[in-house]
């Protein structure tokens, strides 16, 4: 139905509903309508008696008119005749009492007569009013006015059934005189609203369409005054939302494609009035199904009690943000880890809303649980493997030392406090150049691996301990500066212990070896790999360094006619064929010709009777030298 239509049906109903009450009331209320109009018109009447009179009484007191008792008097003579031919529709009269209640004037009475009606004394007790009385069978309305210089009461009549037959005038045109105001003011509402309502039509059916969607329909500009700018504005309206929903659609796109959930819910019904596709996703719900449920229903951590406590801060602008790490629920029952930020925001009227970015954190938590893992095994590794970790950045300051670092040195673990100061402090007083220089030079170098030094190191008792140092830098600043460094201290006194008495037996074996006159060597098989004693090196004429440590090099200074004898008999004694490994030979010396030399040893085999190394001694004996030239003209020859 068109608004004009709904219009006029409207006005129709209202002035119907209007002119029955009016009507009814007028039923009700015309005869006191009636007696109110009349009761008016006898006040006016008799107030121009009551003027005429006072106006004549005052011009005579201020002539000073000798005669004033005659003049009076015969003022009063002419106020009785007035009063004799005075006419007030058909039943109207006057008449006059003084104070005392006689009658001055009345058509029916004689003068000095006492009137004896009950609404004398009313009349007497007020100066001027009016009251209704019976008279001669009637109910008659009565109006009066005092005169004070006269002491007179002068008083004017007239019948209520005269008064009820003018009623009845006014009853025959009050129909008529209704039905034309009616259909006046109908007709009138008509012709002014119906171009208005024609506009406001085009305006709701702009809005009909823009509800179902359709804002790139606009409005018909049909007038050039206050609507038509109303319907000009519109369209912009309409324009503007056209580019705002564009971009909201675009923006929806966006968010749906988005790696991350999101989704909003209202603080004071605590229902969600948004979830994008990333939540749905990750649910296993339709988005339908999802605007139906409580945010509660995504994560127990999103219950409404708990989050009235959590956005108390954001509602204290005390944070811009909050963040939580929960579990969410898919619809098949399992639960994923999530993480949720929290932002607070307002819209233009007031209302508050929480708009929440999920992320799933399966991955993150994998990875921490795996680094957990990682750590707990390199834990475990440096405990057995006695190693003390620390580290150090020198950005923030902070420095780390493993329990082992502690314990390595006598102490608890955090007994005194992790830092390169305390370190320096423990250092052995010969060994603090040598060790900062070393972590200098490495810190300045760029292309620094890392760095390895052996120092001393105070105990908790006092005592020094070696410790062979390592360090590395991980992390530098974006200038080059090293700003993280990582490292492990090794506890050396065992293997200082086994230094010193390796050097202890070596320095024994060397001033035995020194005294004697065997020379000594020592074959490792598998390496091929020989050792010869300083002795052994000089019973053939050379110098420590001349010789290296070749099995070549003994070898190749073999006499010609022993190689084969050599060769067997060192075969025949590493099978185990022959118990002892002893024979004399030729070896040429530095000078050329050939010693006699006795050679004896002594294998080792492993397990499998494989022969691990042969070492002996080579003793110069007193038979015959051989030159050199006869043996090379034995071989040409």
């Amino acid at each position: 139905m068109k608004i004009q239509t709904k219009f006029n049906i409207f006005i129709f109903i209202i002035l119907i509903l209007i002119s029955l009450p009016i009507i009814i009331a007028n039923h009700i209320a015309m005869t006191q309508i009636t007696y109110l109009l009349y009761g008016k018109l006898l006040h006016g009447e008799i107030n121009d008696i009551y003027n005429e009179i006072n106006a004549s009484y005052r011009v005579i007191k201020s002539a000073g008119i000798a005669d004033i008792e005659d003049y009076v008097t015969s003022a009063q003579q002419k106020l009785l005749e007035k009063s004799r031919h005075y006419s007030f529709g058909e039943t109207g009269f006057v008449f006059i009492i003084n104070d005392n209640a006689q009658i001055i004037f009345h058509p029916s009475y004689t003068a000095g007569q006492r009137v004896e009606f009950e609404f004398v004394q009313q009349v007497i007790s007020q100066q001027h009013g009016d009251f209704t009385f019976e008279y001669q069978g009637q109910v008659y309305l009565g109006i009066f006015t005092y005169f004070k210089q006269w002491n007179w009461y002068i008083i004017l009549a007239i019948t209520q059934e005269e008064i009820l037959r003018q009623q009845l005038v006014y009853f025959k045109f009050l129909p008529i005189i209704g039905i034309v105001i009616f259909l006046s003011v109908f007709l009138l509402a008509l012709l002014f609203t119906r171009t208005h309502l024609a506009c406001l039509q085009n305006v709701l059916d702009a809005l009909r369409r823009a509800k179902n969607g359709h804002w790139d329909m606009p409005i018909v500009v049909t007038r050039k005054d206050e609507i038509g700018v109303i319907e000009k504005t519109i369209n912009m309206i309409f324009k503007r939302f056209l580019v705002l929903n564009t971009e909201l659609m675009q923006f929806k796109k966006v968010l749906d494609n988005t790696i991350y959930g999101v989704f909003i819910f209202d603080t004071q019904d605590y229902q969600l009035s948004y979830v994008n596709q990333g939540v749905c996703r990750r649910l296993g719900y339709v988005e339908q199904d999802l605007l139906q449920m409580p945010p509660s229903s995504i994560s127990a951590e999103l219950d409404q009690v708990k989050m009235i406590a959590r956005l108390r801060s954001l509602q204290a602008g005390e944070q811009i943000e909050l963040t939580i790490e929960t579990n969410s629920y898919h619809k098949n029952g399992s639960q994923i880890p999530v993480k949720i930020t929290f932002y607070l925001f307002s819209s233009p009227c007031g209302q508050q809303r929480v708009i929440c970015v999920m992320s799933d954190i399966t991955q993150q938590k994998q990875i921490e649980k795996t680094l957990q893992i990682n750590e707990e095994r390199l834990r475990l590794a440096l405990e057995f493997a006695s190693d003390g970790l620390w580290e150090i950045n020198f950005t923030t300051g902070e420095t780390y030392f493993s329990p082992t670092y502690y314990t390595m040195l006598g102490y608890q673990p955090q007994e005194f406090q992790a830092s390169y100061q305390n370190w320096f402090s423990l250092l052995h007083p010969d060994d603090k150049i040598y060790a900062e220089q070393t972590i200098r030079e490495h810190m300045n170098d760029p292309n620094s691996l890392g760095f390895e030094l052996e120092f001393r190191l105070r105990t908790k008792s006092g005592n020094w301990k070696w410790i062979l140092g390592r360090g590395k830098i991980v992390e530098r600043t974006v200038t080059g500066q090293a700003q993280r460094v990582v490292g492990t201290h090794v506890d050396l006194t065992l293997h200082k212990q086994a230094q010193e008495s390796l050097r202890a037996t070596e320095e024994r074996f060397n001033f035995i070896i020194r005294d004697l006159q065997d020379g000594l060597w020592d074959w490792n098989i598998r390496s091929n790999e020989i050792y010869f004693s300083p002795r052994w090196k000089q019973i053939l004429g050379y110098e420590e360094n001349e010789l290296s440590n070749r099995p070549e090099e003994f070898f190749n200074r073999l006499h010609f006619d022993d190689v084969t004898t050599m060769m067997n008999r060192i075969s025949a004694y590493l099978e185990r064929r022959v118990a002892t490994y002893e024979l004399t030979v030729r070896l040429q010396h530095k000078c050329g010709y050939y010693l006699w030399v006795l050679v004896r040893g002594s294998a080792q085999w492993d397990k499998q009777g494989k022969p691990l190394r042969l070492a002996g001694t080579l003793t110069e004996t007193s038979e015959e030298i051989v030159p050199a030239t006869e043996v090379l003209e034995r071989i040409t020859g």
